[in-house]
């Protein structure tokens, strides 16, 4: 009972975060795409397109912005992505399939977290897959 309130009360939160934000939003199966969310340490988004086209997007910002990929781990629906920035500090990208032409991404930057530079490179990623 306690996890069923803890969701509602999660669930309400959000809702009125989208709906007071002042951002069009899309929901799609429950999942708004376009808000970002800054939670310990890792930025999380959906992006509305396919694992593969954010994939690539993905590696054009990391190169544009002369990061070093480390690590390039595929399995089936999930991509992880390690680069090391100008300061040397760990990127980790994560990549997940979630619907056909939904994917999650999740970014942290350091092992704390570095919420600028995440929305930043999220930023840039975002803006590689506009057309």
């Amino acid at each position: 009972m306690r996890h069923r309130i803890e969701l509602w009360v999660i669930g309400v939160g959000l809702g009125c975060a989208v709906l007071f934000s002042g951002c069009p939003v899309a929901l799609v199966g429950g999942a708004a795409i376009g808000t970002m969310a800054y939670l310990d340490g890792d930025l999380k988004s959906k992006e509305p397109h396919a694992l593969d086209a954010v994939y690539a997007a993905t590696h054009k910002v990391l190169k544009d912005l002369d990061m070093k990929v480390v690590e390039d781990t595929k399995e089936k629906g999930q991509i992880k992505i390690a680069a090391r920035d100008e300061a040397d500090r760990k990127v980790t990208i994560t990549l997940v399939s979630q619907f056909e032409g939904i994917t999650d991404v999740s970014i942290r930057i350091g092992v704390f977290g570095d919420e600028k530079r995440s929305r930043s490179l999220y930023t840039k990623i975002h803006q590689a897959l506009q057309p």
